[in-house]
């Protein structure tokens, strides 16, 4: 019996499928890298992690500094691969920094509300202080949670040279989350400071329509 013509053939919805794999494999297999503009943001992004690591951190008795400030916008790029002329989404998407920042405002939150429940001591300092332990150990399990995202979007990416770009862009976010951990544990005022560096950085990040 003849095939309606308004079915259809599932050899043609092969090829389709074959035709659009074969078209992504040689777009991600050409990307045009600037390698100038990626050792420069390579170098911002090393010196960046050197100051956070440093005895300041993330800030000093002036409040955060600005040193670490004026980088987030060029480790914004990097995360993004704006380096890769030719293709937008290589980088960490729009959901994934969404999701490790939205966990973070979680924290701050708690954090809050402790300082309220402790309405009863006058002083502010020792409330935030009293806060700040309560809320410390979940610094840690955030820190857990974005080695999972990195890890499974990592997995998602079939075409081996966007994986490749994907995989600096991931591990830089990771090292930074690694790196502000060590600083954000020891004090409420890195951890502050901490939150509004990461409000910038996503304010710089370059969204997408991916998950």
């Amino acid at each position: 019996m003849p095939r309606p013509n308004n079915l259809p053939h599932r050899g043609n919805n092969r090829n389709a499928q074959n035709r659009t794999a074969t078209s992504q494999n040689q777009r991600s297999s050409t990307l045009i890298i600037d390698e100038d503009k990626q050792r420069e943001l390579e170098q911002n992004k090393h010196d960046l992690f050197e100051l956070i690591k440093d005895d300041k951190g993330f800030c000093d008795e002036h409040g955060i500094r600005y040193e670490v400030a004026e980088k987030i916008e060029r480790f914004a790029e990097y995360l993004n691969a704006v380096y890769v002329q030719n293709d937008s989404d290589v980088g960490v998407t729009s959901s994934s920094i969404r999701n490790i920042y939205d966990n973070y405002i979680s924290i701050k939150r708690k954090f809050q509300t402790v300082q309220l429940e402790q309405r009863e001591i006058e002083d502010a300092e020792t409330r935030k202080e009293n806060a700040f332990m309560k809320i410390r150990p979940e610094l840690i399990f955030a820190k857990s949670k974005v080695n999972y995202i990195v890890e499974r979007k990592l997995k998602e990416e079939r075409n081996e040279a966007e994986k490749q770009i994907k995989k600096l862009s991931y591990n830089a976010l990771k090292e930074f989350i690694d790196i502000s951990t060590s600083k954000i544990t020891t004090s409420y005022k890195q951890f502050e400071a901490f939150m509004e560096i990461f409000e910038t950085l996503l304010g710089f990040m370059k969204w997408d329509n991916k998950n």
